[in-house]
């Protein structure tokens, strides 16, 4: 409290405050692809900002097509030519951001934007009033320069939904929403995973977790050692649950881990228990069960005149009368009493 006799009256949260480390990959692209406030050189070295946070954070293999790409500075005499070509100068916005990077460009799959250099751009003109500064790389034009008079400054613009272009003075705002916005719409689609993970995770990290039930409920606690993120699930069993999500130490998050799970304990929240083994495939019978038939030795045994199976008839085949009366039983035992 601020005044000694300030009363609190309200305690508000803003989403659009929150620190990074408390928004997930997804919605950290959001915030660094667009600010209202900063520049069009700021907007446009989100490209620069997002490769390095992929490849520090292994999340290359989830976009492995994506491709980044930020030119070098266009030169003054570059930019003049294209600005002796029109009828009105080219906007200082516009000029500032090419002597920062003379061109860019992303492509993920078969989808991709270019912002043109001041060359590019002259080389497409034509003669409609306005220049293609961000074209697709199918080279359908997406964001336009018109070369025409405007007490507003809203000389640069985009074709809407409805068909029509909307023209606006802001170059950071038109760069924001299509060249770096459509970027991050084919990121929400290719990689799915930018939505799961939290700032500073990475796709291979060290984890522990503790599953507790109790009557009917379970609690699943994990967390990442390294980023100091833990995901806590409640629910029915069976059922999905619902997800918490919350920022923790990362060098307590065991100690933190174990006080959790401490505290279920003492609610009577216990360990699963562990699986009964199968004795057998079958299930319990409700009837007698019948006799087993009997196999083909042992109907070779009994003397059935039925002929055993075809597989079995190779194994096992009856002797023939005549080998049994040469080597009767008797004779061996009259051989014994012989020798003694």
């Amino acid at each position: 409290m601020r005044d000694r006799g300030g009363t609190l009256t309200c305690v508000e949260h803003s989403a659009a405050r929150r620190r990074r480390e408390d928004l997930s990959v997804r919605e950290w692209i959001a915030t660094r692809f667009r600010d209202d406030v900063q520049d069009a050189i700021w907007h446009l070295e989100a490209f620069d900002e997002l490769a390095a946070y992929l490849d520090a954070h292994g999340l290359r293999a989830a976009v492995p097509e994506l491709d980044l790409q930020l030119g070098a500075p266009a030169s003054d005499e570059d930019i003049d030519a294209l600005d002796a070509e029109r009828a009105h100068p080219v906007p200082t916005s516009l000029r500032l951001l090419w002597r920062a990077h003379g061109r860019a460009s992303w492509k993920l799959g078969t989808d991709g934007r270019r912002l043109l250099g001041p060359r590019e751009v002259l080389a497409r003109r034509a003669a409609t009033r306005a220049d293609v500064i961000v074209e697709s790389l199918a080279g359908e034009p997406v964001t336009f320069l018109g070369d025409f008079p405007r007490d507003d400054g809203h000389v640069f613009g985009h074709v809407v939904d409805s068909g029509e272009p909307h023209w606006d003075a802001s170059l950071a705002w038109s760069i924001a929403t299509r060249l770096v916005g459509d970027l991050e719409v084919a990121l929400v689609a290719a990689a799915p995973i930018l939505g799961d993970l939290r700032y500073g995770q990475r796709t291979e990290r060290q984890e522990r977790g503790v599953y507790l039930e109790k009557d009917g409920a379970f609690w699943d606690a994990v967390v990442d050692l390294d980023a100091g993120v833990a995901t806590v699930r409640v629910g029915p069993i069976d059922h999905v649950g619902e997800t918490l999500i919350e920022r923790i130490e990362p060098g307590t998050a065991e100690a933190w881990l174990d006080a959790q799970a401490a505290q279920r304990w003492a609610l009577g929240y216990r360990n699963p228990p562990p699986a009964k083994p199968r004795t057998s495939g079958r299930t319990p019978a409700t009837k007698p069960a019948k006799a087993p038939r009997p196999t083909a030795k042992a109907k070779a045994r009994k003397g059935s005149p039925k002929a055993p199976p075809k597989a079995a008839k190779a194994k096992a085949t009856k002797p023939s009368p005549r080998a049994i009366k040469k080597s009767p039983p008797k004779r061996a035992v009259r051989s014994k009493r012989t020798s003694k």
